[in-house]
């Protein structure tokens, strides 16, 4: 039998490796949706860490806005920055990936104000020296010196007994008789300088003796009966000196002026000094007429001197002495004829240390203890005032710290809103004219 010729036997490759790389080969699906799973996981840690932060930062800046004080500029409140910290924040990413973001937190605090020396609502305003008005800087010196020491007022000599200015004054007559003082303040710096240290500012005010301005016009002085020459004090040749009339409408006019200039500057009370009869000789009354030795007709022309000033100037009032108006010495004190709003006693407490009558009332401090003597004499000086304010002027020259606070407190106590402090040296000046110049 025959065999039958076979041709080249030819082989198929059917192996798995064939189709290892075949978008369908199910390895390759297997791989790809284990990478899948492992990025979602990935994105979503990443997510609930770094991202869910942030969204719930901002809803809550929404709710409550974080704010920082303004670097250039102070609050009202005189807050200060006192630290910056830096907190750190930990985030994970990962298990093996960590980072750091800060959060800046500011902490603020609020200066304390310094507590009170006198009680509450009384001003209490210390007497600077003339020398304090010498230029701004010096003004400035004494003004915080004051303040540093718990006054919350100054109390300066703006007119000096004898007519001087101590200021460049608007008014023109005191310009034209040499009454002002050209190249010195004006009333408008004296009264901010106290006004950058938060104190108020008063003026002492020498009215009648003056001798600048009745030396030049002759409408406001003592003259002759011809009218046009003067009366001196004493013979010229001696140094005699003209003085304001008060009887004269001129001198009137002239201290309602100058009063009402200090008014507008912003001066919180004006207290007029000098309000006072020069010495008349016998000869003198024959030439100027029997006006000037009455008692009735001299003190109605004191108190016509205030009530015209007061209204120029209606913080405007008169310095008494307390003890002399308990004595009966002093002119021109008549409570139901004076208009001013105001009247300022000056007080020495030495001078109330043994019995006396005020108002046809007995007083005896010899008993009382130093509180109660001072807080008597606070109450005589309210009764005398009637229905004017009291303004004390206290000479602290022989007290202790604590006593003049002792003696502030019993003027509160009687109703006084105000106290006005002096000093007097051997020099002539107060006692804050040596602090100023040490200063």
């Amino acid at each position: 039998m025959a065999h039958k010729k076979k041709g080249r036997r030819v082989y198929t490759y059917r192996s798995k490796n064939h189709r290892v790389f075949s978008q369908y080969h199910p390895m390759r699906s297997a791989v790809g949706s284990v990478l899948t799973l492992l990025a979602a996981a990935f994105l979503g840690l990443v997510g609930y860490n770094i991202i869910g932060p942030i969204v719930t930062r901002m809803e809550a800046e929404k709710v409550s806005p974080t704010t920082t004080p303004d670097p250039y500029f102070e609050t009202p409140q005189q807050t200060e920055l006192i630290a910056e910290q830096t907190v750190p924040v930990l985030t994970a990413v990962t298990t093996s990936l960590t980072t750091m973001t800060e959060t800046t937190v500011m902490t603020t605090t609020t200066t304390e104000p310094l507590p009170l020396r006198f009680p509450a609502g009384v001003n209490v305003s210390c007497a600077l020296p003339e020398s304090a008005l010498t230029d701004l800087s010096a003004l400035d010196r004494a003004v915080e010196a004051a303040a540093k020491e718990g006054f919350t007022g100054i109390l300066l000599p703006l007119k000096q007994t004898g007519g001087k200015l101590l200021y460049a004054s608007a008014n023109e007559k005191a310009q034209t008789c040499g009454a002002s003082a050209e190249n010195a303040l004006t009333l408008r710096e004296i009264s901010n300088a106290a006004s950058r240290s938060k104190l108020s500012c008063s003026a002492v005010f020498s009215t009648l003796n003056d001798h600048v301005y009745p030396g030049y016009f002759t409408d406001g002085s003592y003259t002759f009966p011809d009218g046009t020459t003067r009366w001196l004090d004493d013979k010229e040749s001696e140094g005699g000196k003209a003085w304001l009339n008060p009887f004269a409408e001129g001198a009137r006019i002239y201290l309602s002026a100058l009063a009402g200039e200090m008014q507008s500057a912003g001066f919180e009370r004006i207290i007029c000094t000098d309000v006072v009869f020069p010495h008349f000789y016998n000869s003198d009354l024959e030439i100027l007429g029997a006006q000037v030795a009455d008692p009735a007709r001299r003190s109605g022309a004191i108190v016509q001197v205030m009530n015209d000033i007061a209204a120029a100037a209606p913080s405007a009032c008169c310095k008494y002495d307390l003890s002399e108006i308990v004595n009966g010495k002093s002119e021109g004190f008549d409570p139901q004829a004076l208009q001013t709003a105001s009247v300022c006693f000056q007080i020495n407490l030495h001078a109330f240390t043994q019995p006396f009558y005020a108002n046809n009332e007995r007083y005896d401090p010899t008993s009382l203890s130093e509180s109660d003597r001072i807080g008597m004499i606070a109450q005589v000086a309210k009764k005398l005032a009637g229905n004017m304010q009291m303004i004390p002027l206290i000479d602290r020259t022989d007290l202790e710290d604590d006593q003049l606070d002792l003696v502030v407190k019993a003027f509160a106590d009687a109703g006084a809103s105000a106290v006005y402090v002096t000093e007097t040296q051997a020099s002539g000046e107060t006692a804050e004219s040596a602090a100023s110049d040490q200063t």
